[in-house]
């Protein structure tokens, strides 16, 4: 997690809703990044799991730094501490519970 405003990638979200071409940029960038992750997610479902990956992120951000959803002093150390078990139970699975007897 980045602490300082991602401008460039901000300007191409706000963008998005009034102008197609923005929108298949960010859709464009966003599908190749998917496709490099899946790559090295858990085999069943990876284009899934890297598309979530990526919603997650996408939201994360316009949540801090569009909406300021966040609290103000939230640190970046602090948010990615709280989303890294979301992030790797989706990337990898979680493992099944052992049976019980």
């Amino acid at each position: 997690m980045r602490a300082e405003e991602p401008v460039n990638a901000l300007a191409a979200i706000r963008s998005m809703p009034t102008h197609p071409d923005a929108t298949a940029e960010v859709r464009s960038a966003m599908a190749a990044q998917q496709s490099r992750a899946a790559e090295h997610l858990a085999v069943d479902d990876a284009e899934l799991r890297a598309g979530l990956l990526g919603a997650l992120t996408i939201g994360v951000v316009i949540g801090r730094h569009l909406l300021h959803l966040d609290g103000p002093d939230a640190a970046p150390e602090r948010i990615t501490a709280l989303l890294r078990p979301a992030f790797h139970d989706i990337a990898h699975g979680r493992p099944e519970p052992e049976p019980t007897a």
